[in-house]
């Protein structure tokens, strides 16, 4: 197996100051420009939440919605990668994720359509080389909803073909049941089967992937104008309807090779296709009339593909020149992105979109959206969406120690060409379709100083250019064009004691052109974005993880800035700060209470900034002094958990989430489709391993 792999971070606890992936080199954290933080399978399992988006905003991320969508320094980035790999998958179970990298900054010279804001990559559970069988078992609190969740994780080695090494990792999940809120129910499987090889100076990985589920397309509360969650309906009142519920399949394969060239040099290559099919009936907040007090709901049918093929190499090394020690990291990347977006909306079969009074639970749960078998393929043969986008990269990045332990530079360069092409079709638009074929020579250029080897300071500047928004179109129909952006940040880190107090701190400004934002439904059911045009993002961020002392661990992060556009005004689905905090206590062998263990969270995002689009209201809004844009009330999120390892097979754990019981927006794609914070949760769970 490569020695730049790291096979799992299950109990090593909540510190890594080694990077897993980030930059394709076997870089420590301390030595790269940049903020590059490990989410570790222990701190995964202690935050206890089963989407991506709640468990990274303990280190500075934020919720797009509730689910695989994230929010860095600011603003929306794009979703994660898959063992490098680019994907888009809006809900997911992460029980096959071994860790999260969170990459703040631009990163794209090395990672193909990565954002200015940030990449997560997250890295998958690998074999092992010995036999692990664990299964897990939860249920939540509730006495009229529930939802569950069983998983099962086998690993071991298989035996030797040859001189070949055979190894295996099967990782299983299912959970299901019915939320807090009305009329919304949740089940997706997860099946994640690997093999891998190891022989001689090669290591052979192949896995599949399968996903298939009911999900919410979105969340479906309301934002008041004066930035409030509304709940004029009753809290359990979420504005789901009757046969709401989207299905959900999801497919990947992937397969890597990495091969050791020699003691100094190694070879990645992975190519891996991805695709996901969301289909079925759903409904969608259309338009709010807050003086009058209705709301109406779009309901439609959805036929929606998505695809992508990947092919990555990468070659990495070291090599000393004189009395300088170099590392190179080179290679190339291509990808195909392809949308198919059909939906059938039921004012095609004779059934309007329906108004009714928005503090009315009684009459938005006698609602119901038509069921499939009423849509017709030919209600509207001509509405859909068809884009395509190619990504193409070349990278070059060498690092140079110029006083070794003590100095050390960085260059990078990326040739990129992005094609993209689409296909549209809205009502009274006739087709079009768009080319818009470009390349540009990208850079980062970074240097780092380590006045000691526990401490260093860097700084770093990169340039981006990113296809436009997955998916997106204009509300006439034509396809937005690439961003550009610039990042440029200083910053400092630390690994002191050994690595058990591991720091970064970071001041930055980014500038994007050509930058979209959330705008609405189309009456035709399509979704639509509006250019918001050139932005600045600038602030300072940082995170800290501490290992106090045995058995006590506390993790913490920060950032306060601001996005904004030409004229100054806040972006829409921007933030302005957002604090965390975690820790987790372990009682000693020789304590009275040996084998438990307690924990908690706190996580507070302010400054929250949506458009009013859809909205209708006359009256002033006295929390924002922006026109068109709602400043959300702030909300804090405090989860607790208590541990009990009752023997070497047996673990016990009881999570409290929301221990409050507040009451604010968690997530929000515009003011009519946000994500509610759930009520004070407990959910028990029983781990056993074999």
């Amino acid at each position: 197996m490569s020695k730049f792999e790291v096979t799992t971070t299950q109990g090593h606890g909540y510190v890594s100051t080694n990077s897993a992936s980030a930059f394709k080199t076997n870089t420590s954290l301390l030595d790269l420009p940049q903020i590059d933080t490990v989410i570790t399978r222990d701190l995964i399992d202690d935050i206890g939440f089963v989407d991506s988006s709640n468990v990274t905003q303990y280190f500075g991320l934020s919720n797009f919605y509730a689910g695989e969508a994230f929010a860095a320094r600011g603003y929306r980035i794009t979703y994660a990668y898959v063992d490098d790999m680019p994907s888009n998958q809006p809900y997911e179970d992460n029980s096959y994720i071994d860790s999260y990298e969170l990459i703040k900054g631009p990163a794209q010279v090395l990672y193909l359509n990565a954002s200015l804001g940030g990449t997560v990559l997250k890295s998958t559970k690998k074999p092992l080389p010995y036999s692990q069988n664990v299964a897990t078992f939860s249920i939540n609190s509730g006495s009229d909803h529930y939802l569950y969740r069983a998983t099962i994780d086998s690993t071991g080695p298989l035996g030797m073909v040859g001189d070949a090494k055979v190894g295996y990792r099967l990782v299983m999940s299912y959970r299901g049941g019915a939320s807090y809120w009305h009329n919304d129910k949740e089940e997706m499987t997860t099946i994640f089967p690997v093999v891998q090889v190891d022989w001689k100076n090669t290591t052979a990985r192949l896995y599949v992937y399968f996903l298939q589920g009911v999900h919410r397309t979105a969340g479906m509360s309301l934002i008041t104008p004066t930035g409030d969650l509304y709940n004029g309906a009753g809290r359990a009142e979420g504005n789901y309807l009757q046969g709401s519920m989207e299905h959900w399949e999801a497919f990947r394969y992937n397969g890597k090779v990495d091969t050791r060239i020699s003691s100094n040099w190694e070879n990645s290559v992975a190519l891996g296709q991805w695709n996901l099919h969301r289909f079925g009936p759903v409904s969608i907040n259309n338009a709010v009339n807050w003086d009058a007090g209705t709301i109406n709901f779009l309901m439609r049918e959805n036929n929606i593909k998505y695809s992508y093929w990947a092919f990555l190499d990468d070659i990495q090394g070291h090599y000393n020149w004189g009395p300088f020690k170099n590392t190179d990291a080179f290679g190339g990347g291509w990808d195909e992105y392809t949308v198919i977006q059909r939906t059938w909306t039921s004012t095609a079969i004779g059934i309007p979109y329906p108004t009714v009074a928005m503090n009315n639970a009684a009459a938005i749960d006698a609602l119901a959206v038509p069921s499939a078998s009423q849509f017709s393929p030919d209600a509207y043969p001509q509405q859909g969406l068809h884009n395509q986008t190619v990504v193409t990269a070349l990278y070059w990045q060498h690092t140079i120690d110029i006083v070794p332990n003590y100095l050390t530079l960085v260059g990078g360069w990326t040739w990129s060409n992005i094609t993209t092409e689409g296909t549209a079709n809205l009502s009274n638009v006739p087709w079009t379709t768009i080319t818009t074929p470009s390349s540009r020579m990208l850079h980062r250029y970074g240097i780092v100083f380590k006045p000691t080897k526990d401490i260093s300071f860097y700084a770093m500047d990169s340039g981006s250019f990113s296809p436009p928004t997955q998916g997106a179109i204009l509300a006439n129909g034509t396809l937005p064009p690439a961003q550009l952006g610039k990042g440029t940040e200083i910053g400092m880190k630390t690994a002191l004691f050994g690595g058990k107090i591991s720091t970064n701190l970071a001041t930055f400004k980014m500038t994007t052109t050509n930058v979209l934002s959330v705008g609405g439904t189309l009456p035709n059911g399509l979704s639509y974005w509006v250019p918001v045009g050139s932005t600045v993002q600038q602030g300072v961020d940082g995170d800290i993880a501490v290992a106090v002392m045995p058995g006590w661990q506390i993790i913490a992060s920060g950032y306060a800035g601001h996005d904004r556009d030409q004229l100054g005004k806040p972006v829409s689905n921007s933030y302005d700060n957002q604090w965390a905090f975690f820790s987790r206590y372990d009682f000693q062998p020789d304590s009275p209470l040996k084998g438990w263990a307690v924990g908690a969270g706190i996580v507070r995002v302010g400054g929250r900034w949506i458009s009013t689009s859809g909205m209708t209201y006359s009256s002033f809004n006295p929390y924002t002094a922006w026109s068109g844009e709602i400043k959300l009330k702030t909300g804090t999120l405090v989860n607790a958990f208590v541990n009990y390892q009752v023997n070497k097979h047996l673990q016990l754990r009881l999570n409290c989430q929301n221990a409050l019981d507040e009451r604010y927006v968690l997530g929000e794609q515009t003011a009519l489709i946000a994500d509610p914070s759930v009520p004070r949760t407990f959910v028990l769970e029983v781990d056993y391993k074999l």
